[in-house]
């Protein structure tokens, strides 16, 4: 078995060597273990290929879970391995089979009927409108208290500071602006 090179190939040789009325899962790892391939650490791979061998009719399995044994049936696999042409034909079939249904999705999406844009454009929120009344932008105090309302005047902070503070303060601004200006 020095001579295979993948799993698969060694579990089928290994199912080769087996007794007539086959193996168990536990034999076949000391097949494989015999024959220099790590099986404990490979079980899911090993499952893996018998579940698919026992697919191709290779394998005959009798039993269940841990009962099971494996048997050669002298069957060919059932489903051979295709060469490159016909390997690339598959490849162009199934990307027709792809594009097809790509292209009915797109020609669903693009003969919906009108009559359903219309009830999807009933969904979009409308702009609110402005209330009805006087639209007043903007009014000076004066204006305000003419109507009947009421100022509340509320200090600034440097208003709070002693006069001489105050005097200061203000002309640093005023220094400021100028600056400002250019002047």
């Amino acid at each position: 078995m020095s001579d295979t090179t993948t799993y698969a190939e060694q579990v089928r040789a290994a199912l080769a060597k087996a007794p007539a009325d086959g193996c168990s899962y536990a034999e076949l790892y000391e097949l494989l273990a015999a024959a220099g391939m790590p099986a404990k650490e490979n079980r899911d791979r090993v499952i893996s290929i018998l579940r698919y061998l026992v697919a191709r009719n290779y394998v005959a399995r009798v039993g269940v879970a841990g009962t099971a044994r494996f048997s050669l049936t002298g069957k060919a696999m059932e489903k051979p391995r295709l060469n490159e042409a016909q390997q690339a034909e598959r490849r162009r079939e199934k990307g027709r089979r792809r594009a097809a249904r790509r292209k009915a999705r797109l020609e669903h999406f693009r003969s919906e009927p009108v009559a359903a844009l219309g009830a999807r454009a009933a969904l979009i929120p409308k702009p609110a409108r402005k209330a009805a009344g006087p639209s007043v932008l903007g009014e000076t105090v004066a204006e305000f208290v003419a109507r009947g309302g009421r100022v509340q005047r509320l200090s600034a902070s440097w208003e709070q500071m002693d006069p001489q503070r105050r005097v200061e303060v203000t002309a640093v601004v005023a220094d400021y602006r100028r600056i400002l200006r250019g002047g």
